[in-house]
């Protein structure tokens, strides 16, 4: 498959990358050689397989969800090393460009 430059500069935007010219053709080889193979992928028959397992022989490994206990809300906030009206703060991983710092005033990241 062919990446043309317009996309390789929309995915790089998606990505929040800045790639240099000579990055740029490196991931257009890279991802070419990713697409490829998918398409060998696309070409194979899974008709006679058998569902994927944990490698072990054992299927369907999640159990069913139930109702229990839970902490009330003051006894499970106690543990937390900071808390913010009532909730967990944690530090911001992700953030868009336009969006203001986080709620405590730090602009810090993790």
């Amino acid at each position: 498959m062919d990446l043309g430059e317009s996309f390789l500069i929309h995915l790089g935007r998606l990505a929040r990358l800045r790639l240099l010219p000579e990055e740029a053709q490196r991931l257009r080889r890279d991802l070419e050689r990713i697409l490829e193979y998918v398409a060998v992928l696309d070409e194979i028959d899974p008709g006679g397989s058998l569902p994927l397992s944990d490698g072990r022989g054992r299927f369907d490994l999640l159990r069913a969800d139930e109702v229990g206990e839970v902490l009330p809300p003051g006894e499970a906030l106690a543990a937390a090393p900071e808390v913010l009206d009532g909730s967990f703060a944690v530090p911001v991983v992700v953030r868009h460009e336009r969006e203001a710092p986080d709620a405590r005033g730090s602009d810090e990241g993790p």
